[in-house]
């Protein structure tokens, strides 16, 4: 007799953890997943996969610079936050790839004699290859996917 009260509390747990965890995954589903971006990786993969002519040109100090006004930009958006108790953005974000480029543009031009010296189409080429390792990332999502 004393088995079968066992055999029931262990059953009678097994399925309250069940419940619980089900539960628990069901929210956690519901919710956009986290991705977090280290600028030195991030520099370190946009300048590596740029195209030989530009590499030529600049160095990881150029792209840091870039990358960081690009993230700043996106975090005027509320699209992207610097530290996880920054509140989460909520609803599905946009943020236009050419107003991006437009204030990162911008950034450079009001940082005058301490901003790179870069083309525009050199920052275009950046701003680019940073969205793509955004995406790959999973930080962001491209429209088109």
């Amino acid at each position: 007799m004393t088995w079968v009260f066992v055999v029931l509390i262990a059953v009678a747990v097994v399925v309250v953890g069940l419940v619980v965890v089900g539960r628990i995954t069901s929210q956690l589903s519901a919710e956009p997943s986290t991705s977090y971006v280290d600028l030195d990786d991030a520099v370190v993969w946009v300048g590596d996969h740029l195209s030989p002519a530009t590499t030529a040109e600049i160095s990881y100090d150029d792209v840091r610079c870039v990358l960081g006004w690009y993230l700043d930009y996106l975090a005027g958006q509320g699209i992207a936050r610097s530290d996880e108790f920054d509140p989460a953005p909520t609803g599905p974000l946009m943020a236009d790839e050419d107003d991006a480029l437009a204030w990162v543009l911008g950034q450079m031009s009001a940082a005058g004699d301490n901003a790179p010296v870069l083309t525009d189409a050199q920052v275009a080429e950046i701003c680019d290859v940073q969205r793509s390792y955004l995406v790959g990332i999973g930080a962001v999502r491209s429209i088109d996917s």
